[in-house]
């Protein structure tokens, strides 16, 4: 009814944060399970790894393939804001980025943020691509996440 409603969610926008953000404790939970990257891994395998996490989730529940490729093509306001909830990962990706860095992995002068852009958005763009072939997916990004650490890996 809709009386009880509005006991748990302010309104639709509410309950879709509510769904967005179990979705994704569900992808983080998933990702808890799978076998852990060691503590010198690099920002790009950890984005390498997220992205496997998330085509496993997506492989057993086919709707979430169809959110997301909705929530990519709207850009109206709200989306907006629920695309900004998601910031963990992104931020946990630049921390990496920051430690490779310091451990002389990577150019100092990197942009990371700009990195991080590239990233989202060829994953987004190779996503729809693929079609939800996982395996496409997956060896594409991996390709081009190489490409990615062979261009700012720093020289030795």
């Amino acid at each position: 009814p809709r009386g009880s409603f509005y006991q748990y969610f302010y309104d639709k926008e509410d309950l879709y944060l509510y769904m967005y953000g179990e979705i994704a404790k569900e992808i983080n939970e998933a990702g808890i399970n799978m076998p852990l990257l060691d503590q010198d891994a690099q920002a790009l395998d950890f984005f390498i790894r997220r992205l496997e996490v998330t085509l496993q989730k997506n492989s057993e529940k086919p709707e979430y393939n169809k959110i997301a490729m909705l929530l990519e093509k709207d850009d109206s306001p709200f989306i907006t804001r629920l695309k900004e909830a998601s910031q963990a990962d992104l931020e946990r990706v630049h921390s990496l980025f920051i430690k490779d860095i310091e451990r002389g992995l990577i150019k100092k002068d990197t942009d990371i943020a700009l990195i991080i852009d590239i990233m989202y958005t060829l994953s987004v763009k190779e996503f729809f691509r693929a079609d939800g072939d996982g395996q496409l997916f997956s060896k594409r990004m991996k390709s081009i996440i190489e490409i990615i650490k062979n261009g700012i890996k720093e020289v030795q």
